[in-house]
Order: structure tokens, then C-alpha cells, then sequence
């Protein structure tokens, strides 16, 4: 998201609590968009691409636009992991 600058008193637009500004850090959206997915697994959205197209990411179109489900996302990363197990 682009902010603009505005005039006059910005305290009240840039202070935010901790839990606020990294909501999407510990919860995805039920619908996530491409720039939304890739910043909350920590890639560029060019790579998420890739996993999309690879189909390594499922996704669901809603007209033009690719969205990408939070469990989804939450599933790739588990994924990610590894195995569990001694040794590991």
C-alpha cells in the first residue's frame, strides 16, 4: 500500500501498537492477494509466482484476480519444516 504525505499532524497516522502493525505476521485473511501471500511467507512476489505456476500454492480466481487461501499458505510452510522425528 502507497501512503502519500500529508500535511499537519502525522502522529495520529503513523503511531500504531506492535500487535497492530504485524497483524499479518501471525493471521492470513480467509483470501489473501499476491503481494499480501508473498510478503507473509517472506518471498517476492515473482517467486510466489513461481510456486503458483509450479502448483506448489494452490489458487483461486475471483475474476481477474489470484487470491491465495490462508491455510494454504499456513499448509506451504508447515510443509517447509522438515520431517519431525529424532534427529531432526
Amino acid at each position: 500500500m502507497r501512503r502519500t504525505p500529508s500535511c499537519g499532524n502525522t502522529a495520529s497516522t503513523s503511531r500504531r501498537s506492535g500487535s497492530e502493525s504485524n497483524n499479518w505476521m501471525t493471521a492470513t485473511a480467509v483470501l489473501n492477494s499476491r503481494q499480501t501471500a508473498a510478503r507473509y511467507l517472506g518471498i517476492g512476489t515473482t517467486m510466489l509466482d513461481k510456486l503458483i505456476g509450479t502448483r506448489d500454492l494452490p489458487t483461486v480466481r475471483i475474476g481477474r484476480r489470484v487470491m491465495i487461501h490462508g491455510d494454504d499458505l499456513n499448509e506451504y510452510l508447515e510443509g517447509l519444516e522438515g520431517p519431525e522425528g529424532p534427529g531432526s
